[in-house]
């Protein structure tokens, strides 16, 4: 590939952002590209909502905050149905929700 066509098939602000990753460039050109046929197969079959984002696994993600344990024994107990989920360490007390003592 030619300076002149990289040029024109790179934009500055991606070259800045691969030069701060420090992974080789044409590594994530390629994720991209997949990103990018995942994106046109998935709107083809009808997936309207699909983005590329949604495709692209190894590019810039949100922080996500993972909860405690207890935050998400009520979570799992709340999805199945208050089945008495038994949070790991409590030995074999199922958990009340709050609120209903």
């Amino acid at each position: 590939m030619t300076v002149e066509q990289l040029r024109r098939t790179l934009p500055e602000r991606e070259l800045i952002e691969w030069r701060l990753r420090g992974k080789p460039l044409w590594t994530r050109r390629i994720e991209v590209l997949v990103a990018q046929v995942a994106m046109f197969i998935a709107r083809s079959t009808g997936n309207a909502d699909f983005e590329l984002a949604d495709a692209d696994l190894f590019g810039p993600r949100e922080a996500v905050e993972i909860p405690d344990a207890q935050t998400a024994a009520v979570a799992i107990d709340a999805m199945a149905g208050g089945a008495g989920f038994v949070v790991v360490g409590k030995g074999a007390q199922p958990q009340e929700p709050e609120g209903e003592t």
